[in-house]
């Protein structure tokens, strides 16, 4: 967020994202923000008229609740507005909480990054993101590991002729050794899939994702840009996917769409 030094009734502009000077008028009544346009030649900013203050966290939210309950209704309106923007015509998406001073320091940053935005907007036209999760059933995975993996089926074995004493250590040799295992066979499928996705000219998100625990097991999330007539083509993809690899027990879901969140970080700078 742009620090913006302020008085009590000054007014500043909350900016959501570049777009073309033609969008659907329609798409600026979305949210119910009052969102204007900010224009310059061929390229355009989304914005609002807003107090100052709104977007200064109040000193007495302290905890990490209060926070919330102080973002969670001004991300619900950003997300909201994005979401027609880029329904009724395209956007580059902004971060939430960017802020400018006037409409002639929008219309300065619009020239500096004309380039950039009429690029952008090509190429993210008639596009959306999805969230792409790859689950796997963790404990199913490790079972199957256990008795398919040679080196794993012989430390079991093993173990499993150990006085107790000796058996303790064994068995935690034998638990990393399931684990790595499953690691390296997840990561298998995710390079197969990194490898299709490149191949089918489907832009994806590159950065290394946290592995996150669920009901399910274990899930790995990438964001993929997707032309809305080429869904169909992406589901099927990710269904052959999944009957290739029948011993690693993996499923993809697709969440979305969204604007291109992900897609928008050549303009962040």
């Amino acid at each position: 967020m742009e620090a913006v030094t302020t008085s009590a009734t000054e007014t500043v502009l909350y900016l959501y994202g570049f777009v073309r000077p033609t969008i659907n008028p329609a798409a600026l009544a979305a949210g119910q923000a009052d969102v204007i346009l900010v224009e310059d030649g061929d390229v355009a900013c989304a914005a609002t008229v807003v107090p100052a203050v709104d977007y200064h966290v109040p000193p007495d939210a302290t905890t990490a609740a209060q926070q919330l309950e102080w973002v969670a209704p001004r991300a619900w309106r950003h997300h909201e507005v994005l979401r027609h923007l880029h329904a009724a015509g395209g956007v580059v998406p902004l971060k939430f909480g960017t802020l400018c001073s006037d409409s002639q320091h929008v219309r300065e940053m619009l020239r500096r990054r004309r380039d950039a935005i009429v690029a952008l907007l090509a190429e993210l036209e008639g596009k959306d993101e999805w969230t792409l999760n790859m689950r796997s059933d963790s404990e199913l995975l490790s079972a199957v590991v256990r008795h398919t993996d040679p080196d794993v089926a012989a430390l079991a074995a093993g173990a499993d002729l150990l006085p107790e004493g000796h058996a303790y250590f064994a068995r935690k040799k034998l638990q990393k050794a399931i684990c790595d295992a499953v690691v390296a066979r997840l990561a298998a499928v995710r390079q197969s899939l990194h490898e299709r996705l490149f191949s089918a000219a489907i832009p994806f998100t590159t950065a290394d994702q946290p592995r996150t625990r669920t009901t399910e097991g274990t899930a790995n999330t990438v964001a993929v840009l997707v032309p809305r007539s080429r869904l169909t083509e992406l589901e099927t993809l990710l269904a052959d996917l999944e009957a290739a690899h029948p011993d690693a027990h993996v499923t993809f879901e697709l969440v979305g769409p969204w604007p291109p969140y992900s897609f928008a970080a050549a303009l962040e700078a």
